[in-house]
């Protein structure tokens, strides 16, 4: 994802989050095969604009202080690790990419490679997918 980052990270949560709790239920009602893993991996551009602070503007209730002059990168992995620790994926992986010279970075280690890889290498013990703890 790149430009217009405010609106298009809301977008982008919208639509992730309807669809994991979608592949959620069907997993539940037995609609999916029960050792389903779910994972996501968001990839932003790092750029002025969504390395930048950004103020936090709601109109009901306060703002979550994790927030507070967060950039867009820091609340890609905000939303990142919230999915994986909620459940609704089990590893994510958030990752911020420049253009010219390419390059990559991660914007917190909690949702970064090494625990998307350890998340993976562990949903998959012994070379079979293992139960899932929200349905064992």
């Amino acid at each position: 994802m790149s430009g217009s980052e405010g609106k298009n990270l809301n977008n982008r949560a919208d639509e992730i989050l309807g669809m994991a709790e979608d592949a959620r239920q069907a997993e539940l009602n037995r609609l999916l095969p029960p050792r389903m893993r779910r994972a996501y991996v968001f990839v932003m551009g790092d750029n002025t604009d969504s390395t930048k602070a950004v103020q936090s503007g709601v109109r009901l209730g306060r703002v979550d202080p994790v927030f507070y002059m967060a950039t867009y990168l820091e609340r890609m992995a905000i939303m990142c690790k919230r999915m994986r620790d909620t459940g609704l994926f089990h590893m994510a992986w958030a990752v911020a990419v420049k253009e010219s010279p390419f390059s990559w970075s991660e914007p917190d280690p909690e949702v970064g490679w090494l625990r998307f890889a350890a998340d993976l290498h562990g949903a998959f013990k012994h070379g079979s997918p293992q139960p899932n703890p929200e349905t064992s």
